[in-house]
């Protein structure tokens, strides 16, 4: 599995969030992200990736989260690009299962174009709420 969620070009204030649901009855195992962000020279960025396993409806696994670092890459025109690609493992399952939230330090100007990807894999979501 891989999901790709590219967001348009402009956008103004401090951040971005996006989210894609797991298909009811699944879990996704995720392995890797990997976020690249344009924004306005000179302002710097940070992403949170959150995973959640609320699908039953109980608190078996909430949600948890990383706070990821990106690198500015250089020569890439008038805007500062940052990227990062993590290997990290995450469980997720429902509705918003995988999320990210991208922000920048300033509301200054127009960011550019976001791009967030996970690779991993579906498997069944465990069916015994005891185990």
């Amino acid at each position: 599995m891989k999901s790709i969620v590219i967001l348009p070009p402009t956008w103004t204030g401090r951040s971005r969030s996006f989210s894609f649901d797991v298909p009811e009855g699944k879990m996704v195992i995720i392995e890797t992200v990997s976020i690249s962000a344009t924004v306005e020279s000179g302002q710097k960025v940070r992403a949170t990736v959150f995973f959640s396993g609320n699908a039953r409806q109980t608190s078996e696994f909430g949600i948890g989260h990383h706070t990821v670092t990106l690198e500015r890459v250089d020569g890439f025109g008038p805007k500062d690009t940052y990227t990062t690609l993590r290997s990290l493992t995450g469980y997720a399952a429902g509705t918003d299962a995988v999320s990210a939230s991208i922000e920048r330090d300033s509301a200054t100007g127009s960011g550019g174009i976001v791009a967030f990807s996970v690779s991993g894999y579906l498997v069944d979501n465990p069916s015994d709420p005891g185990r």
